[in-house]
Order: C-alpha cells, then structure tokens, then sequence
C-alpha cells in the first residue's frame, strides 16, 4: 500500500516538473521567435531602404543628368549675344533681307545645339512681338500662348523652369524652358522639349518585380511617371513624407494595402521620385527566417523535454526501489525489538532525510543491542 502511495507520489512529482518544463519551453520559444520577428522586420525594412534608395540614386541620376544637358542647352540659347541676342532683338526693326540673315543666324544655332541630341523632340524660340522659331515638333505658337505655364514661365525671370508633360500634338514631351534677355528687356523665350520616353528608359524597370516607381510633383500633387494610374495615387503617396525633406521613407496605404515607400527630392526639378513596396513583400523573406527560427527553438526545446522526461523516470526509479528498502528495513526494526519506527514522506525529494535517519537508527540499533550483551 506505502510503495503504491510512493509511486503516486512519484509520477505528481514528474508531471509537475514535465509541466513547468513545457511551459519553460514554449515561453523561450515565443519569446525568441518573437525577438526574431522584430529584429527581422527591422533589418528587413532596413535592407529595403537601403536597396531602394541605391537604385533611385542611380536612376535619377541619369535622369537628372540628361536634363541638365537639356538646361545647358536652353542658357546656351539665351545668353547667346551674337547669335540669338542680338538677331532676336533686331529682328523687329530690321529689313527684309536682315530679317531673313537674322532667322538663318537663329536657326543655324539652334539646330547646331539641337543637333545629336536624341532626347529632344523639338526646340522653339517665341518673341515678345510674336516672332517663331523652331526645329523639330513644337506647338504652333497660337496653342503655345494658351497654355497655362506660358505665362509662368515668362515670369520666371533670369532662371530655368521645368513644364510638367504635356501633348505636343503627337506625343508627350516634358520641356524646360528660359526667358532671353538684352540687359532687361525681355525679348522673348526659349524652350526645349524631352521626349516623355526617356521616363520610360530610365525608369522603366520594377526593383526586380517587387515594387513601383513613380514621380510625383509635390507643388499640383500630380502624377508625372507613370501616366496611367489615378491621380489621387499621388495625394497617398504623400502621406508617407516628402514634403521637406532631400529623401527620407516612411509607409502609406495605397489603394488600401500598406506599402514602404522611399522617396528623393530632386534639387534640379524639385520632383520627387518614390519607390512602393507592398510591406508584406518587405518581410516576406525576412519573416521565413524568423519562423525557421522558431520552429528550431521548439525542436530543441522537445528534445530538451524529452531528455529530463527520460531522467527524471530513470531517477525516480531508483528512488521508488529506495523507498522500498527502506520500507524494509522498517519492517525488520519493528520485528526485531521494541520500537515503533513510523517514517512517512510526502515526496521523492523528502526520501533522502528519510535514508539518512534510518541510517541513523540502524547505527543505534546495533549499538544499543550491543550495550545490552555486555551489560547481561
């Protein structure tokens, strides 16, 4: 009966520290794998900036470099003395025959810088008193002062100014153009357009199918590349930063799917170029390490299990045939003399004194039927 309420005693034992190692386990688990998800989600978005931004460097710098050229070009123009300047500002008051030398003059020179150039679609030079200029295709100059950044750009001063895209008639162009200048009297402007396809050259490719590129005007908000997706696409957009700052990243719902975006201002147009990647495909790769780091977690932490369940029974074992011993050696210690020997133990931990004390009994046992021989 005594050994039956042993073993009980045992296997509670056993449970218990089964129990506490589990739950040991799956909190050291959770806690890793939860530590693992942050630190990935981190190094994710991190790794993310870090590639998106490179590869909008690059692009826009080739972009940027192209308009450049295209700038120097139009300054070229307008500061032109002798072969704009002076022509253009002539050419009002001159005869017929100086008129015509001065249109050859004009266009001779812009075709020499228009010339080799295979991003341009066209180059105009529009007077104050209505006199035009142009290679390539351009607006018929009638359409050309209609349009709501003619008048802007004429008021722009000694500087260059960006247009937005716009239909030149038969394709998209985006232009920059500049006011000519004798001293301070403006005599009129000059302008080149960009075919709307270099956007396409430059920006044309996904970060490898992951994400979007996309330029933004942050002044009208509106969408410059690509053309065919919603103008409120770019209201979203914003949202994400980019108002002040050069470049920067932050997130945005866009079209109800939260995405990272990384944005960069550029200092020639004030453009911002952003790229959009869904946050889901961020961490899609980070968030499989994280798990496999979980699942290892739990894999050592069954294993650990299983190896203090295989000891804790080998150990209790040997405990429970203690026990059994000891029981014994009570039963003959009761038979073999006076005493009533009563030792009860509630677990296996509390069977160690109990091996020590009978220890102890059996040593005052034998002593004291010793001590009782001599004295007889």
């Amino acid at each position: 009966m005594k050994t039956a309420g042993n073993r009980k005693r045992n296997m509670h034992f056993q449970t218990k520290v089964l129990i506490v190692s589990v739950l040991i386990v799956c909190v050291m688990a959770g806690a890793i794998g939860s530590f693992w998800y942050r630190q990935t989600s981190k190094q994710a978005q991190s790794s993310a900036e870090r590639y998106i931004g490179s590869v909008l460097e690059r692009l826009n710098g080739s972009f940027e470099t192209m308009l450049r050229d295209v700038d120097h070009l139009v300054i070229c123009a307008s500061i032109d003395i002798n072969h704009i300047v002076n022509p253009l500002r002539n050419y009002k008051t001159a005869a017929p025959s100086e008129k015509l030398a001065c249109n050859q003059t004009i266009l001779d020179t812009m075709l020499s810088l228009y010339q080799f150039k295979t991003y341009l679609e066209g180059m105009m030079i529009s007077s104050v008193d209505g006199n035009y200029f142009r290679i390539g295709t351009t607006l018929p100059y009638q359409t050309l002062i209609q349009q709501p950044w003619f008048y802007e750009v004429s008021m722009d001063g000694k500087k260059s100014a960006v247009i937005l895209p716009y239909s030149n008639g038969s394709e998209m162009v985006l232009s920059i153009a500049r006011n000519i200048y004798s001293g301070s009297e403006q005599l009129g402007v000059v302008k080149a357009d960009v075919r709307y396809t270099i956007l396409n050259d430059c920006y044309g490719k996904d970060f490898n199918g992951l994400g979007a590129i996309y330029i933004i005007d942050p002044v009208s908000e509106r969408i410059i590349y690509p053309l065919d997706v919603p103008q409120q696409i770019g209201a979203q957009l914003l949202t994400s930063g980019g108002q002040g700052e050069a470049s920067g990243s932050g997130y945005a719902e866009i079209d109800g799917v939260s995405s990272l975006v990384i944005y960069q201002r550029s200092e020639l147009t004030g453009w911002l170029t952003l790229g959009v990647v869904p946050e889901s495909d961020v961490t899609r790769e980070f968030r499989s390490v994280s798990l496999t780091a979980m699942a290892v977690s739990l894999l050592f932490g069954v294993v650990a299990v299983a190896f203090l369940a295989v000891f804790l029974f080998g150990e209790t074992a040997k405990i429970q045939k203690l026990c059994t011993a000891v029981a014994q050696i009570v039963r003959i210690l009761r038979a073999s003399s006076g005493l009533f020997i009563g030792i009860y133990t509630d677990n296996a931990l509390s069977d160690a004194f109990a091996h020590k004390l009978l220890s102890f009994l059996v040593e005052f046992r034998q002593n004291f039927g010793y001590t009782k021989r001599k004295t007889r």
